[in-house]
């Protein structure tokens, strides 16, 4: 959990060890996603590289190009429950970006669904 007062622990990866903490305020665009490999969906956001108070979350920093928008999740383990919950209704509130895209396996599906009818004799 974020060890300073109004400050939420988040990750570049939801199995990552090194992570960053930020203000609440410099969450945007909260959003439910499930990372290849990951159980489940879990909350995600961007937050600029700039917004991050303690920590340090590694990306290919130019100072030219700064500040970097960054996707970042946050753990409920590692989260306030009060301030967990509050970020998971912003999530629900919003529509779920990504589930609009094909999920891995339902594109594999897709792709050999039209050899799946046909019979094959070698």
């Amino acid at each position: 959990m974020a060890g300073h007062e109004g400050l939420v622990s988040v990750l570049v990866a939801w199995n990552g060890w090194r992570g960053a903490e930020v203000r609440l305020a410099a969450l945007h665009d909260l959003h439910w996603y499930q990372p290849a490999g990951a159980p489940s969906s879990l909350l995600h956001a961007y937050i600029d590289c700039s917004d991050i108070v303690v920590g340090c979350i590694a990306h290919e920093c130019d100072p030219a190009s700064a500040p970097h928008r960054l996707r970042v999740c946050m753990l409920k383990s590692r989260t306030v429950a009060r301030i967990y919950g509050q970020l998971a209704a912003r999530a629900a509130e919003r529509a779920p970006a990504d589930t609009t895209l094909p999920r891995r396996a339902e594109l594999q599906q897709s792709l050999f669904e039209p050899f799946a009818s046909r019979s094959h004799h070698l």
